[in-house]
């Protein structure tokens, strides 16, 4: 996105055109008020990320319990939860780099 924004060999229209490719995703996904609406409680947060399933997972298991967690082998819900956290990280990490993308747009 920096190369496309920075460079003289590309038309000014098809940069505007990629610019708003990029931005546009990321100011919906801010406009979204059941976005804001989560983000304004740690509890909203949490459930965003999926961290709330976690926690009554982990509480459900007894994992307080257990000696060496790391060597515990998930039951299929426990790989069910990790595969969906996982899935929200990556989109999540891919919304936060467009974010950081915009930011660098306004702040050369």
């Amino acid at each position: 996105m920096c190369i496309s924004h920075r460079t003289k060999n590309i038309d000014a229209a098809v940069r505007q055109s990629r610019l708003e490719g990029y931005i546009h995703p990321v100011r919906e996904t801010w406009r979204d008020p059941g976005l804001t609406e989560s983000l304004q409680t740690f509890q909203g947060f949490c459930a965003i990320l999926g961290l709330d399933k976690v926690q009554e997972y982990l509480i459900s298991r007894r994992v307080n319990e257990i000696p060496d967690f790391t060597r515990h082998v998930l039951d299929a819900e426990g790989q069910a939860l990790q595969n969906e956290l996982t899935e929200k990280f990556r989109v999540g990490f891919s919304k936060v780099c467009r974010v950081i993308s915009r930011l660098l747009i306004h702040f050369p």
